[in-house]
């Protein structure tokens, strides 16, 4: 009898889906990795990516992947990327798909330019250039009073504007600044150009209204408040000569704008100034002269 002759060539088995492919988000980029196939006759692998969960997938590779790991960086920030990897042999068989990865392009803003400090009365004005992340949500404010750094964060929550005042500072000294963008997903750039400004320690205003009403062997003074939020009192200074000069009759800084200054001499005239202190102990120059006759 004849016999079958079985038509059998070998069939070329088709590489395994590879395995524990992983997606790794980067600046303006993904980063994927995957397990080595072990196939001996395996050529390369090709990576596919979809943006909807399950696919269809569109190949991004041209040429074979020789290697377990490939970067996808044509990818928008803040978009979803769903990635799967196939195996091919030298005889261009091709496996199913591996497991599915994804992940979202989400990369930290680039640091703000142009940081400029201004000076001012014992406060430092800030502004710089904004950015222009479309998912920026802010800026960090860092101060040092060494150049360079280190820098520690001086602002609470975030600030939502290019600009920012830095008050309560010290007169005289020099403070160093840098500025930092974050965004929604909390990614945080690095130091904008460093900006330094010495603010200033004016002395206050001098006292206005200063009225002098005579009693029994004493004065009593009265004058405007001053408005200053660094005023630590006043100081009240008398001659018995217009003009001055004049001595402190206060011991410690009178901290109302009145004072009765007593054990004077009937009949004599004094003549009267006032001064305003602050706290950095700046004295601000003459009040208006009034006088009295107790």
């Amino acid at each position: 009898g004849n016999s079958n002759e079985a038509g059998a060539t070998a069939t070329d088995v088709a590489p395994a889906a590879p395995t524990g492919l992983v997606a790794t988000p980067g600046v303006e980029q993904v980063s994927l990795d995957w397990n080595d196939n072990t196939e001996g006759d395996l050529d390369g692998y090709n990576v596919h990516r979809s943006e909807t969960m399950g696919g269809p997938y569109t190949q991004l590779n041209g040429s074979l992947v020789a290697t377990s790991n490939y970067t996808d960086t044509g990818v928008t920030e803040l978009d979803t990327y769903y990635y799967v990897v196939t195996a091919v042999d030298l005889g261009t068989n091709e496996s199913g798909n591996s497991n599915e990865a994804t992940a979202t392009a989400d990369w930290a803003p680039v640091a703000p330019t142009g940081l400029v400090a201004t000076p001012g009365d014992k406060q430092v004005s800030l502004g710089w250039n904004d950015n222009t992340e479309g998912d920026l949500d802010g800026y960090n404010v860092h101060r040092s009073q060494t150049t360079g750094g280190p820098y520690s964060q001086i602002n609470g929550s975030l600030v939502a504007t290019s600009n920012y005042t830095d008050s309560g500072l010290t007169g005289g000294v020099t403070y160093y600044y840098v500025v930092t963008a974050v965004d929604n997903g909390a990614n945080e750039s690095g130091n904008s150009n460093e900006a330094s400004a010495t603010p200033t320690d004016p002395p206050p205003a001098a006292p206005t209204g200063l009225v002098a009403t005579p009693g029994v062997k004493q004065v009593s003074l009265g004058w405007n408040d001053n408005t200053e939020g660094d005023l630590d009192g006043y100081n009240v200074h008398r001659s018995e000569t217009m003009g001055g000069p004049y001595t402190q009759v206060n011991g410690s800084v009178v901290v109302t704008s009145d004072y009765t200054d007593t054990e004077l001499t009937g009949g004599v005239t004094y003549y009267y100034v006032v001064t305003a202190v602050d706290l950095g102990s700046n004295e601000s120059g003459y009040s208006n002269e009034d006088s009295a006759t107790p």
